[in-house]
């Protein structure tokens, strides 16, 4: 299931959209893009 869901892109961004804000995003992305992807 886990391995589906990172698949899966819709997944993705929904997680992505719903956790972080469009703005912290942006700035916190540099940062938060390690995390998100490790």
């Amino acid at each position: 299931a886990a391995a589906g869901s990172r698949e899966t892109p819709l997944n993705q961004e929904s997680a992505r959209k719903s956790e972080p804000p469009a703005p912290v995003r942006r700035q916190s992305y540099s940062s938060t893009s390690r995390d998100w992807h490790a």
